[in-house]
């Protein structure tokens, strides 16, 4: 009965047109949401843009090759680093003071290699590797050893294809135990080790902070220097004055990470752009959807005074075009769902075939955003359809 009389020649053009612009809004809406948040976990995953972590060194000049000066950095400039907006913290790096001479068996002991090799040491916590793997509890206890992913790719496709030697995986050398010979201070003490991981962020042979101090204690036999290098946590590593403090300073670190960033920032604008512009249309799209109902509740005023003045309440009048208005919105939110996850389906299929991995699923953001668009464009057109029916009352 109320569908008969309340509908009753009314015009639906409005509320489709409407419809549409709500769908194409919040289509743009949410999948700037759920691309982003892909991206992020692309970022997360694989570090594509080196995120956050930088490695800064002082410049060498002539004066530091002659003896003149040195590449430390000073407690002021550390805390000047500090001070810095878009710089979160600051991990100098630690370097031996000992000698230490390290060899590896690869198939046996005709095919060992030995080296002289140094460490250096940051804070755990800054490290991109396992945390299981890693650690150094006493002397009698393997010492952890971090290596630069790229130190792995120059053995395989360089070194080993020099010498004759076999090709090993992450995986593989992993389980191989290294043998250290460490001296200084006139004693010579052998440790075992093993490479805990790969490192795609530092380029450094790291071991834990623990056995730094006590083999530096044990065995360092040269004075301490100032750190020549820093790992520099970055909040914003694309801020525009990054580059030209670094520049203005006379630091050093990796360019391509700074492209990099600048890139990352980009990427943000452009979905913060397309945002922007569903946000508007959502806007638009309420705007009209309010319109044509207080429209349609305009065109059915004789009929809707007659049903007040026979007893019909308020309530079941409202309550029958909130329904109808709950309809549309859940059959706009699922159609934008599906939507959705096809497009994501196709992007994925994209990426896949250029080696990127992202999760499956629409993300729990998406789905929130969602529910906050509905509820307010539900809150605003109950209030509206209650006011304008206090108008006919």
């Amino acid at each position: 009965m109320l569908r008969k009389v309340l509908w009753k020649n009314q015009g639906l053009g409005k509320l489709i047109l409407a419809s549409i612009g709500a769908f194409l809004g919040l289509f743009l809406f949410l999948f700037s949401i759920q691309f982003y948040q892909d991206i992020q976990s692309l970022l997360a995953k694989d570090d594509l843009f080196g995120a956050g972590f930088l490695v800064i060194n002082k410049e060498v000049s002539l004066l530091n090759m002659a003896g003149v000066g040195n590449t430390g950095f000073r407690d002021n400039e550390l805390e000047d680093l500090k001070a810095q907006s878009y710089i979160e913290d600051v991990a100098p790096f630690v370097h031996s003071t000992f000698r230490t001479y390290a060899s590896i068996g690869l198939g046996g002991q005709e095919q060992e290699i030995r080296t002289d090799i140094f460490f250096e040491s940051i804070p755990d916590a800054y490290l991109d590797i396992n945390a299981e793997k890693w650690g150094w509890e006493g002397p009698a206890d393997e010492i952890s050893i971090a290596l630069p992913a790229d130190y792995l790719k120059l053995y395989n496709f360089g070194f080993s294809q020099s010498y004759g030697l076999p090709q090993v995986s992450s995986g593989t050398i992993g389980m191989a135990r290294l043998k250290l010979k460490i001296s200084g201070k006139g004693r010579t003490e052998t440790f075992y080790a093993r490479i805990a991981g790969f490192s795609d962020r530092i380029n450094a042979i790291l071991v834990p902070q623990g056995f730094m101090e006590y083999a530096n204690e044990r065995f360092g036999d040269r004075e301490a220097r100032k750190p020549s290098r820093v790992l520099v946590v970055c909040n914003d590593p694309a801020h525009p004055d990054l580059e030209q403090y670094l520049k203005e300073e006379g630091y050093e670190t990796n360019r391509e990470k700074l492209k990099n960033s600048r890139m990352q920032s980009v990427l943000r604008i452009v979905v913060g752009v397309l945002a922007g512009i569903s946000v508007l249309i959502i806007s638009l799209a309420l705007i009209v959807f309010t319109l044509s109902f207080q429209l349609i509740i305009t065109g059915a005023a004789e009929e809707i005074q007659l049903m007040l003045h026979l007893g019909t309440r308020e309530g079941a009048i409202a309550g029958y075009y909130l329904k109808s208005f709950s309809l549309i919105l859940s059959g706009l939110g699922l159609g934008i769902i599906g939507v959705v996850g096809y497009v994501k389906g196709l992007v994925i299929d994209v990426l896949q075939e250029r080696g990127f991995e992202i999760p499956e699923g629409i993300d729990a953001a998406v789905w929130l955003s969602l529910m906050v668009v509905l509820g307010v464009f539900m809150l605003v057109n109950t209030v509206s359809i209650f006011q304008s029916l206090r108008k006919l009352a």
